[in-house]
């Protein structure tokens, strides 16, 4: 029995019932093996909940050789909804958690998001102190984008019939970094539109 198969089984365990429902007991009867043999990789529910999150989490950020902006946030981007796809469901249902110990939870949750969450938002600031974008409020691009792709990928059947979007393929996720990458850096004006007089930092409206 391999620590692997454990933290998969639990990933499985909190996207069918939520965190409340994620039990070593439970987790040793899906594998068909004894409690012991859980708690020799995991003592507690606890310790089996933090491995799903840095499971979770572990998704790296490969922007190496990114050629200007728009590649980069590609990159940050692919990088973010393959991390999504993992455990969407799980995902959801960690940030969700309202059960006892929830605080302490959700705060190691946010402890491993939180430095890939300084390097997106370094990154939008140094991009708009070089003037390459205009001035926006990080972390509302930061919430719009991470739990937007969080609450896609928990809902893959309607993004793939409503929408035609399937995140099992990984050119159609990749399709989805580059299309929200163009959206977060041209909106969805013409690329020509100016900002009105006095008013630097919001594009001109149409007509």
């Amino acid at each position: 029995m391999t620590r692997d198969a454990i933290v998969d089984t639990a990933l499985r365990a909190t996207a069918a019932n939520g965190c409340q429902g994620l039990a070593l007991r439970q987790v040793a009867r899906e594998l068909d093996v004894s409690l012991a043999t859980v708690q020799r990789h995991f003592a507690t529910k606890d310790d089996l909940w933090r491995a799903c999150i840095d499971t979770v989490m572990s998704q790296p950020i490969d922007i190496d050789g990114a050629d200007g902006l728009e590649a980069e946030l590609h990159g940050y981007l692919r990088a973010m909804i393959d991390r999504a796809t993992l455990s969407p469901a799980a995902t959801a249902a960690m940030w969700n958690d309202t059960g006892p110990g929830c605080d302490e939870r959700i705060a190691y949750l946010v402890d491993k998001v939180r430095p890939r969450y300084d390097a997106y938002r370094d990154a939008l600031e140094a991009a708009m102190a070089a003037g390459d974008i205009r001035t926006v409020e990080p972390g509302v691009v930061l919430a719009m984008v991470g739990l937007g792709i969080t609450s896609m990928a928990s809902a893959p059947a309607a993004l793939r019939l409503l929408f035609g979007i399937d995140l099992d393929d990984q050119g159609q996720r990749d399709a989805l970094a580059s299309s929200l990458a163009d959206v977060l850096l041209h909106g969805i004006l013409p690329r020509h539109a100016t900002a009105p007089a006095g008013d630097a930092s919001r594009p001109a409206p149409r007509g």
